[in-house]
């Protein structure tokens, strides 16, 4: 289940901060972010906690249901290169571990 209510409830993200997908760039593979907009930090899917967005490439993903079963987020960097990820539909029911967001994160981001 990919939706944004899923994860602000999971994640106790408030209504007032909007929120988006996003890739992250790294060596190996483009990681999936949800984007806090006007937010010193974003919420590392994968990594399933939040994040200082300082030294780190965000890029606006767009997200394509491929199937029943999958869906693929997609980002264009400024260089034209697309950074893809294919993601099973259970992806997000499969993380167990939960981080909440507090008004402490953005007076002390995580490092």
């Amino acid at each position: 289940m990919f939706t944004y209510a899923y994860l602000r409830e999971r994640y106790q993200i408030p209504r007032k901060i909007d929120v988006s997908w996003g890739l992250i760039e790294t060596d190996d593979i483009a990681r999936l972010a949800l984007v806090l907009h006007g937010s010193k930090v974003y919420l590392d899917i994968a990594g399933r906690r939040f994040c200082n967005c300082k030294n780190v490439n965000i890029y606006p993903a767009k997200r394509t249901r491929l199937n029943e079963e999958s869906y693929l987020f997609s980002a264009e960097k400024p260089d034209g290169q697309l950074l893809v990820r294919r993601l099973p539909k259970t992806y997000l029911d499969d993380m167990l571990y939960a981080t909440h967001y507090s008004a402490d994160l953005e007076e002390n981001p995580p490092l």
